[in-house]
């Protein structure tokens, strides 16, 4: 019985999209340990990302499938008030935003996520979770699944709308 109010957190966040990332490459039969290497996070806490995330509709926690309208909703509609981005200064690190999607054609700064292993400069955004630029270099996919989140998170109108399009092709067209 849950005796208290139930708030997800980041990492629960990046952990389904880590998900997406699994499936999009066929690993269907992935693990928690699998998640948890993966996202550079404990074992522990990946048991309390799935205890977090029975209580909502993003997920079934039974069997690891994605609810993937119910999730495509959340990032659209609650990302952004969730997990508000902090814009800083410019600085050295791995892309992100709007310049990280392929083919966006939309001309904004880069935003990068502070890094001193990264290639670009930009105005420093904090990723959703601490590792997730770690996470992202050793995931393409899903390195492009954070960034249009962050496009949800700090963009303009148009980049938002482009993000929106891309990420329903990415998690509603194909499943």
């Amino acid at each position: 019985m849950v005796t208290r109010q139930i708030a997800l957190r980041p990492q629960d966040i990046v952990a389904l999209l880590k998900i997406v990332s699994f499936y999009r490459k066929g690993k269907v039969s992935w693990k928690k340990g699998d998640l948890a290497e993966a996202l550079f996070l404990a074992n522990s806490e990946i048991t309390n990302v799935f205890g977090r995330l029975r209580h909502t509709d993003l997920i079934d926690t039974d069997n690891g499938t994605i609810q993937y309208q119910s999730f495509y909703e959340f990032l659209l509609y609650g990302l952004r008030h969730s997990f508000p981005a902090i814009v800083g200064h410019e600085t050295k690190g791995v892309i992100t935003g709007i310049n990280a999607l392929p083919d966006s054609g939309i001309q904004a700064p880069n935003y990068v996520w502070p890094d001193y292993q990264g290639k670009y400069r930009g105005y420093s955004v904090i990723p959703l979770y601490p590792e997730a630029p770690a996470a992202a270099r050793n995931d393409d996919y899903l390195h492009l699944l954070l960034a249009a989140c962050d496009v949800l998170r700090i963009g303009k109108v148009r980049e938002v709308n482009f993000a929106r399009t891309w990420l329903r092709e990415q998690l509603l067209v194909k499943n």
